[in-house]
């Protein structure tokens, strides 16, 4: 999961280079499920993205 919030992280940054960082749990789940073929829940994609946006300086 914590890979999955990464990338959509990492998608998110590039296309909105420099401008309104958009980035949801939907984002994840979806890198998750074409990366890892795993369905994750949503509450799970939420929690685990907004620690990473948080670590990574963005929340």
């Amino acid at each position: 999961m914590v890979i999955a919030a990464d990338w959509a992280i990492t998608l998110a940054v590039r296309e909105a280079a420099g401008g309104p960082l958009r980035v949801g749990p939907e984002d994840v789940r979806r890198w998750a499920a074409e990366n890892f073929l795993l369905d994750v829940p949503a509450d799970l994609a939420a929690d685990v993205l907004a620690a990473r946006l948080r670590v990574r300086g963005y929340g």
